[in-house]
């Protein structure tokens, strides 16, 4: 080979390595790029999901004050403290405060969170349940946005299951903690409650179990640990589907304490949502690792 042939089979082994190398660096980029996008993603719907909570347990405790229990005015101060400290915090976060749906949140609160108390027990369930609404879908907005669906999350195929299911039929709870607790509290059930905690039971009845067994089948949901929580889950919502068809839906009159039932509809809430804070902190210590 001559010395002009060497030199320009060099400069071309030169050239490809470079363009090797500089495509390497930014599918790396890239890489590190999308991970920083969706660990934001997860700390913003952790942020939401906590809001939710917020607003489930305050729709379900003005429910029982309107409704006659006045020992349930000592927990509303706390709970909205606690949403309005949760909301500066959620203001801070960019691509937030612009977003549609914060903003109409952010408007209905501010009108309804005044007046919850001298308004109609049907008319607020109806406002919390619109704004909690509003908020479960900007979870699936934000979970698009900051790519955590299946599509870039192939190590969790289940992944559309935990935003959109799960925290729906979590919510189903809520629904039915704020009308049973009002029912309780006010010794008898309309027939429109009734009519809205009998779909409810059924809705809870229905979903548990499916949702439940998807999750489980994931790879990522082996551990010893979840699996008691998902046992756990389903003992607590069991517990309130059985109250609520023996002591809400078939009584005439209603004797349990409006306080028991909603601690007890809370206790089914809250294990519902350890599986999705346990799916979401699994999803976030495995994109962590990726780092």
């Amino acid at each position: 080979m001559s010395a002009t042939l060497y030199h320009q089979a060099y400069i071309a082994l030169i050239s490809t390595l470079i363009v090797i190398g500089l495509f390497i660096g930014w599918v790396k980029y890239q890489q590190r790029k999308q991970l920083t996008k969706q660990l934001a993603g997860i700390a913003l719907i952790k942020g939401l999901k906590k809001l939710i909570v917020l607003l489930q347990k305050h729709r379900g405790i003005t429910a029982g004050i309107v409704s006659g229990d006045k020992s349930m005015q000592l927990l509303l101060g706390d709970v909205r403290s606690t949403i309005r400290q949760q909301m500066n915090d959620l203001q801070l976060v960019s691509g937030l405060i612009q977003h549609e749906r914060w903003l109409i949140f952010l408007e209905h609160w501010q009108k309804l969170q005044p007046k919850s108390l001298i308004i109609s027990v049907d008319n607020a369930y109806k406002q919390h349940t619109l704004m909690i609404s509003n908020l479960l879908f900007l979870i699936e907005d934000k979970s698009n946005e900051h790519l955590l669906s299946a599509d870039y999350l192939s190590d969790f195929p289940h992944i559309d299951l935990v935003w959109r299911e799960l925290l729906h039929a979590a919510e189903c709870i809520g629904q039915a903690r704020a009308l049973g607790t009002s029912a309780a509290a006010a010794n008898h059930c309309t027939s429109l409650v009734q009519v809205r905690l009998n779909f409810l039971y059924q809705k809870i009845e229905n979903s548990q179990l499916l949702i439940f067994e998807r999750v489980a089948q994931s790879r990522y949901t082996l551990d010893m640990a979840l699996q008691s929580q998902l046992g756990e889950a389903q003992e607590r919502v069991s517990d309130l589907t059985r109250m609520i068809k023996q002591h809400i839906l078939t009584q005439a009159k209603i004797v349990i304490p409006p306080q028991a039932f909603y601690d007890l509809a809370s206790d089914a809430l809250d294990a519902f949502i350890a599986v999705f804070d346990a799916q979401v902190a699994r999803l976030e210590q495995t994109l962590k690792v990726k780092q």
